[in-house]
């Protein structure tokens, strides 16, 4: 009798192939990370782990690492079905459609309970009609998956009441309900907070402490794993060339500021390194990295002016399309395809900054802050 044939599993199925694709790095610290991943979303334990934190400091990229667990999760369930499979040269975001995330000290308490548990008709006064949160409940539920609650060290005492409720029972109550819901969402959370330490000073209640305590994962700090900077400025050299077409094969970090990167120990970690390579491509790559990192260790980056910066990329991405031969659609299909950039851009700048009411009522004078803020997360939704 003939051994029977094992058929080895191809690179693009493969677990191990996702997550260094979007996990980069040799580094012992990355290597336990992508092998915590792969545990804690493991098909035999989906049922057993319910809430995940994430802990690390700032810049680090634990949002980045929440969008990976619910792509990881994604990916294998859709490797070995019929479902279309986007493959590994596609963003992350191509695998998180049953994601979201919100972040907590951006929204006042009453908001975050609408997006996170949705409420009942005439709730309050633009409650109109029922509305289902993040979590599912209510006719026409969310099929979220997963959902970040990031800087979960500032979420308040109430609403840490209401989490600790979906954690212990996975059940929650939509704002003006009644009725208790259950939820099958994930919940992932992030902090740089010593969760511990306000627990002591009585600002976050210890039974929710030692209730999320049970799945802890930690990003380690950039300057921590130098041998993971070259794969992970590449990783993000590739993600900016995808939206500058035409630049794929005209940017490349040369060996200098590779090593330069290496040596430098990125006070700002993984959100300062973007921030400069994003830079550099501005530049157009003319200029070392250490020239443009804005920190007492290098003088800060000129700054381009940002029409001209905009005119570059639409003509871009005009002459691209006529080099592919691609069709654009109307004139207002490009306009509206800048205007989704301008929103995430906005997004990832209002997630980044964590503007106060002060901050933004000198931004946009005459706007009330929370209006703004609502503009933005609806801007988050679509």
């Amino acid at each position: 009798m003939k051994p029977q044939d094992v058929t080895k599993p191809s690179l693009e199925t493969s677990s191990e192939a996702f997550l260094e694709r979007f996990l980069p790095g040799t580094a012992p610290s990355i290597l336990r990370l992508r092998k915590r991943v792969a545990q804690l979303n493991s098909p035999r334990n989906s049922g057993l782990v319910t809430g995940i934190l994430i802990l690390g400091e700032s810049g680090v990229g634990k949002n980045h690492l929440g969008r990976v667990f619910a792509g990881h999760r994604r990916w294998l369930e859709i490797r070995n079905s019929t479902v279309e499979n986007p493959g590994l040269d596609a963003p992350l975001g191509a695998f998180t459609e049953y994601f979201d995330e919100i972040l907590l000290p951006a929204l006042p308490d009453a908001l975050i309970e609408s997006e996170l548990f949705g409420f009942r008709k005439g709730a309050f006064t633009d409650a109109k009609g029922d509305r289902p949160g993040l979590l599912g409940g209510l006719a026409g539920g969310s099929k979220l998956k997963d959902v970040l609650l990031d800087e979960i060290g500032d979420a308040s005492q109430a609403l840490q009441t209401k989490l600790l409720q979906v954690l212990d029972q996975r059940k929650f109550r939509p704002v003006g309900s009644r009725e208790d819901f259950e939820t099958s969402a994930r919940l992932i959370m992030a902090t740089n907070r010593n969760l511990r330490a306000l627990v002591k000073e009585g600002k976050f209640r210890e039974d929710l402490f030692w209730r999320m305590k049970g799945f802890v994962v930690t990003v380690p700090p950039l300057r921590e794993q130098p041998e993971n900077i070259e794969a992970i400025a590449g990783n993000i050299v590739q993600e900016i060339s995808a939206r500058i077409p035409g630049t794929e094969e005209r940017l490349l970090l040369n060996a200098d500021d590779i090593q330069w990167a290496k040596s430098y120990r990125w006070p700002g970690n993984v959100r300062e390194l973007r921030d400069t390579i994003n830079r550099w491509f501005v530049e157009e790559g003319k200029l070392p990295l250490r020239q443009l990192v804005d920190s007492p260790e290098g003088p800060a980056a000129p700054s381009a002016d940002a029409a001209t910066l905009i005119a570059g990329l639409v003509q871009a991405r005009l002459q691209t399309a006529m080099r592919q031969k691609q069709t654009m659609g109307g004139l207002m299909e490009l306009v509206k395809e800048f205007e989704r950039e301008v929103k995430r851009a906005a997004n990832a700048w209002y997630r980044d900054a964590n503007p106060s009411d002060e901050a933004l009522q000198r931004l946009f004078p005459g706007k009330k802050p929370d209006s703004l803020r609502n503009k933005l997360n609806a801007w988050r939704r679509r």
